[in-house]
Parts: structure tokens; sequence; C-alpha cells
């Protein structure tokens, strides 16, 4: 019997949600958390560029200067729309005009990544990127996927490489993806009061 009782309460007890983790950050930290922790370990968070500049003022996207693998990157941090919890945790290595540097940053985060996570796939394809400068059409990119919604992808545009590692927990995308229905939902009956 006291097995049985003990089964159960191991069944129903609640379960800690999966996280993903990069640096002190976890998806489902709410806004507030986030920023509090940043002051805290005296890291400066901006309003994305392109949020600030747009007439939406979407400010679901913050982002810091970061130097990883003695290299300059940005990291963004992604919210939801209406409950301000962070589910995406991007990282941009931009600009690396050495060829040999950008390649060489690819294998060490790839080895890294690698060694925590375990590979779903890696496909080679072309894609496009932009900079603060330039777009870039047409670059050869290779995408690798592990499991629990991160990935890493390479981009060879002429003489530069960017690299870019997104940690996106599904679950919450998904909320967010309803959450933005929901808004336009919003939107939609305030016009029909016109």
């Amino acid at each position: 019997m006291q097995k049985i009782i003990l089964i159960m309460m191991i069944i129903l007890s609640p379960v800690q949600g999966y996280a993903l983790e990069f640096d002190i950050w976890r998806t489902g930290q709410a806004k507030k958390k986030v920023q509090e922790k940043a002051k805290k370990n005296k890291i400066e968070l901006r309003k994305n560029a392109t949020a600030a500049n747009s007439k939406k003022g979407n400010a679901n996207q913050i982002d810091y200067n970061d130097s990883l693998f003695q290299e300059d990157a940005t990291v963004s941090l992604v919210f939801t729309q209406k409950t301000g919890l962070l589910y995406g945790i991007i990282i941009d290595w931009r600009n690396i005009e050495n060829v040999d540097r950008g390649e060489a940053l690819y294998e060490k985060v790839s080895k890294t990544l690698g060694k925590k996570y375990i590979q779903d796939e890696k496909s080679e394809g072309r894609g496009m990127i932009k900079n603060k400068l330039d777009t870039f059409n047409d670059c050869a990119t290779i995408t690798t996927k592990y499991k629990g919604g991160i990935s890493s992808m390479l981009f060879r545009c002429q003489e530069k490489r960017f690299i870019t590692v997104r940690y996106i927990d599904s679950k919450l995308e998904r909320q967010n993806a309803f959450e933005e229905q929901g808004m336009m939902r919003t939107r939609d009956k305030d016009s029909e009061k016109f």
C-alpha cells in the first residue's frame, strides 16, 4: 500500500518544466525578472533597433553585446507578446571579416553544442542575411539542429562569415503565436466600432 501511495505521489506531483538555458538566462522567465537579473550582473540591455524604429514600437526583444569565443556577438532575448515570457535566445556573430576565423568559430560553437545536446539533423542550403550595412543574397548555409529547440547556422557569404545560434522554446513560441492572434482579433473588433 505504501508503494502505491508513493507511486501516486510521484505521478501526481508537479513536474518542472523544461527550460532552455544560455549563460544566466532560462526560457520561461518573466521580462521583469530578466531585466533585474541583467542589472544585477551589470549587463546593459537595449531595445532591439528594428523594434525601436518601427511604428508598432514592438518591445518584445531586447539585445546586449557580449564577447563569446573571443569574438563580438549580439545576444537577443525574445519575449512573448502578451505575457512577457522569455521564449527565445539568439546569439549572432556578424561581420567576421576573416574567413578562417569564421570557420574556426563555427567549429568551436558546433563542438560546444555537440557536447551538451544531441544533434538532430544537419543540412546545407542557400540563404540571405543582413548586417548593418549590406544585404548578402545567395549565401551558402549549414544548419545544425539539436534536440530541444536549439540550432546553429553558418552563412558563407563572399569573404564574410555570419553565425547564429538559436535557443527557441517551442511551447512558449506556440503560446506567443496564440497571443499574437488574440491581439489581432482585438484590433479587428476595434475596427468594427467605426
